[in-house]
């Protein structure tokens, strides 16, 4: 590569407009023109992907996976710190638990909150619908982290997994870590995030 030759290398590369013009006209030379503008479309948009796409789980993989029978029984114990939660993301968190395809799991709740949140009578509520609900009204102030040990007192599961009060879950999420657990004799399992707005979009 000559001088010339590298310094308009150089220039495109410092100059992101010519860069992604020159990188598109690339695009359209290798795939067409009709795939590069809708990649275009869909960086423009910050890869947004509905949430209900993202947690979708059909009748047929529901049904295999709740029929699965693994070559181990494994508890997953969900601890969980709450502390003056709103109250339809911790609905949306516990009902993500619910719908899970693999049923051998109990969820922790260590609940620091103010005395005035209301957050009791609605863990109640779930706790008096499945008894694999947990819940503790905490009498101390604790931090987060106090908080979740508690939770772990609280728990009796084999694997143990910490979840943010304003998380939800795949309904997959714990069959696959259990399957992932038995096919390599897994004692750790880490699985990765996507962070979502408020309008119930996936953003990666």
């Amino acid at each position: 590569m000559n001088n010339f030759t590298w310094g308009l290398v150089n220039l495109i590369r410092r100059n992101r407009r010519l860069f992604v013009f020159v990188k598109s006209l690339r695009s359209i030379k290798k795939h067409g023109i009709k795939k590069t503008i809708n990649d275009i479309l869909i960086n423009m948009k910050g890869h947004v992907i509905p949430l209900e796409t993202c947690l979708y789980l059909s009748k047929h993989e529901r049904k295999v996976q709740t029929q699965m029978l693994f070559s181990r029984k494994i508890k997953i114990s969900v601890i969980v710190s709450l502390f003056n939660t709103n109250e339809q993301h911790l609905r949306e968190m516990i009902d993500s638990i619910l719908l899970q395809s693999y049923s051998d799991w109990e969820l922790c709740l260590a609940d620091g909150s103010d005395k005035k949140n209301n957050l009791k009578n609605i863990c109640k509520e779930y706790t008096q619908n499945d008894k694999r609900i947990v819940y503790k009204k905490l009498d101390k102030k604790l931090g987060k982290a106090a908080r979740l040990n508690k939770a772990i007192e609280m728990s009796n599961g084999e694997f143990i997994t910490p979840l943010d009060q304003g998380d939800v879950l795949h309904p997959s999420a714990f069959y696959e870590v259990v399957r992932v657990i038995c096919k390599e004799g897994a004692d750790f399992v880490y699985s990765d995030e996507a962070n979502f707005s408020n309008y119930n979009n996936i953003i990666s």
